[in-house]
């Protein structure tokens, strides 16, 4: 995402609350660019866009639960590599995105997720910004959210 929004869209084509999903999701994906100076990774710019978009939209998450039920759910380091996001594992990876996202923001709040992509976009790496921004080392909070999702699924 260059932080633009994109849609090619025929007039009439789409409308009402998809229509609607479309122009939040693409705006947060601009939004983080911009906090981010783009440096926000692929996974949290699809997770706060897919959290955006979740406000009219439903937002599929059984991949997710069924990798939880069977002990497959992939680690945050593993979204954290550019390389996790080949076509077989895009889907759980982006249904994963959006459930991390969505967790920090309920538990932190979206002031916080900005301070988060701010501190992104001064160059500081994904850990450490996690570790700053939330006072707590990522490995806890991965911890903390995993109980979380077993909760919520």
């Amino acid at each position: 995402n260059d932080g633009k929004i994109r849609l090619p869209l025929k007039a009439g084509s789409l409308s009402g609350d998809r229509l609607q999903a479309i122009l939040w999701h693409e705006y947060t994906h601009a939004v983080a660019h911009d906090l981010s100076r783009g440096a926000c990774p692929i996974w949290l710019q699809e997770g706060l866009a897919q959290t955006q978009e979740s406000r009219v939209a439903t937002v599929e998450v059984g991949r997710v639960r069924t990798a939880l039920e069977e002990g497959k759910l992939p680690a945050w380091d593993h979204l954290w590599s550019e390389s996790s996001y080949d076509e077989a594992s895009m889907n759980l990876n982006y249904e994963t995105s959006f459930l991390i996202a969505q967790y920090l923001v309920r538990r932190w709040s979206w002031r916080e997720m900005t301070r988060l992509l701010e501190r992104l976009g001064q160059g500081v790496p994904m850990r450490d910004a996690l570790r700053v921004q939330y006072r707590t080392d990522p490995a806890v909070i991965e911890k903390e959210w995993r109980a979380w999702l077993r909760r919520n699924l």
